[in-house]
């Protein structure tokens, strides 16, 4: 339901940037290190986040193993599909925390692409 929100938010932040950077190359190159940290730390926390989901599940799932080994392994599937949704969230973070800095990079220069 929020989503729609969220991609809106987004968008109108981009396209925010992208004005400034583009009119304002000054002002732009003034917020560029403080786009890049927060995009950064973002990423961090992000990736912190789900590895200690990672960690959390690995030590449920040995636990389990260990306390009832005589069960199906269908009842610890569950927890097996939500280790790999975390590592699929990590990557995907990754891709768009490269994504968002190579855009920040490329707004960096655009004035001197636009020129030549």
């Amino acid at each position: 339901m929020l989503d729609p929100l969220i991609v809106g938010l987004i968008l109108a932040a981009l396209s925010g940037i992208t004005v400034i950077a583009y009119k304002h190359p000054r002002g732009y190159g003034r917020i560029f290190s403080l786009l890049v940290t927060l995009a950064s730390c973002t990423a961090v926390m992000l990736i912190f986040w789900w590895a200690l989901e990672i960690s959390s599940t690995t030590a449920l799932i040995g636990g389990l193993v260990e306390k009832l080994p005589t069960e199906p392994l269908r009842t610890i599937s569950p927890y097996v599909v939500n280790q790999a949704t975390a590592w699929s969230h990590i990557g995907v973070c990754l891709v768009i925390y490269v994504a968002t800095l190579a855009y920040l990079f490329l707004l960096k220069r655009l004035p001197r692409i636009i020129e030549s």
